[in-house]
């Protein structure tokens, strides 16, 4: 069934106001997502309409509206792997969407049909006020609120019709909710704790065949977490130990559900030097920081970083990172250096049978 073309209610963004008004209703447990963040975001998206006009492309958004780690490296070389999947009209399912950056990409530069999921509210209407922005069709990206493992086979979403004013009702369309050609989750599946059932939705949202790419957060087989780290996932990380399963038992909960991996890559060197220049470069720039964007922006997002950097302690760089990362390591409470790397950083490609 192909998907219904349909234009989406978007917020319009006729003031500052209403900028602020979306950020405020932040409610939010995760400190990448707090209200200031969602503030940074859609002010950085304005400020970017504005001085490029009518040049304003998805590109321009590429710095702030995707929260994962590399940008768009691992999504592009997936994309390289399954270039019969990726192309015009492929259907794509983007579990967790967040801004949106990764699915206007694949609008723009492949023609695919996408449609995001999104449990934050105020997250989802700020990822539809940057697609306003940018005059994205919505009947090529369809962002929808709402919890993912509570869908079923569609899911009805608001629309106007194209005519319709902007003070017209919204009526509704229904979007179909299986037989995706893809499915893609960039750190999002960490933050949720029933494997088994998100596995079952994945499954049942592809199309045999239909091929998935996951970016993720496992265990080391055997290993486990000091009370202090799961203090960080549970507090700064909005995880939990109980949330992260070990890197055998997660591929085996796949394939149980029919998800065949095809691709298992440890990634943790790689995430763990981009945690720690992120977290290096963030407090390099503490005073542009706190003026532009404010005192909470610089709080909530340098407690979210120094967690990550502290989690990801142990890695290839870790004998020189005083010299490499002066200010982070300054920030960062030590860990002895004998304490296991227990989190990994996990790439997973794979097909539904």
């Amino acid at each position: 069934m192909p998907p219904v073309p349909v234009t989406c209610v978007i917020p319009s963004v006729e003031s500052a106001e209403e900028i602020e008004e979306v950020a405020r209703e932040v409610q939010s447990h995760m400190l990448l997502y707090s209200s200031s963040q969602v503030q940074y975001v859609l002010r950085n998206a304005v400020d970017k309409a504005f001085a490029r006009g009518e040049e304003l492309v998805p590109d321009d958004f590429f710095g702030f509206d995707m929260m994962h780690y590399m940008g768009l490296d691992g999504l592009r070389a997936f994309i390289q792997s399954v270039p019969a999947h990726v192309r015009s009209g492929s259907r794509i399912l983007d579990i967790g969407s967040g801004f949106g950056g990764p699915a206007r990409f694949l609008v723009s530069e492949y023609g695919a049909v996408v449609v995001g999921v999104e449990l934050q509210r105020c997250i989802t209407s700020a990822c539809r006020i940057l697609s306003r922005l940018l005059s994205m069709d919505t009947s090529k990206f369809v962002a929808i609120e709402g919890d993912f493992l509570s869908f079923g086979s569609s899911v009805d979403v608001p629309i106007l019709s194209a005519k319709a004013t902007v003070d017209a009702l919204p009526a509704t369309a229904t979007v179909d909710m299986t037989m995706f050609d893809v499915a893609i989750s960039q750190l999002v599946f960490l933050h949720i704790a029933d494997k088994r059932t998100l596995f079952s939705r994945l499954a049942e949202s592809l199309r045999p065949g239909g091929v998935f790419y996951i970016e993720d957060f496992a265990v080391i087989d055997g290993g486990g977490f000091t009370d202090r780290e799961g203090q960080l996932l549970s507090e700064s990380v909005a995880s939990s130990p109980s949330a992260l399963s070990e890197e055998s038992k997660y591929q085996a909960l796949l394939e149980e559900h029919g998800l065949i991996v095809d691709k298992w890559e440890d990634v943790t060197d790689e995430w763990s030097t981009f945690v720690w220049q992120r977290c290096e470069n963030f407090h390099a720039a503490e005073q542009k920081n706190r003026i532009q964007y404010g005192d909470q922006y610089f709080a909530d997002l340098g407690t979210f970083y120094r967690a990550m950097a502290e989690l990801f302690h142990n890695n290839k760089d870790s004998g020189e990172r005083a010299s490499l990362y002066p200010l982070a390591s300054s920030a960062v409470p030590p860990v002895p250096r004998d304490q296991p790397q227990t989190l990994r950083g996990v790439r997973v490609t794979g097909h539904r049978k």
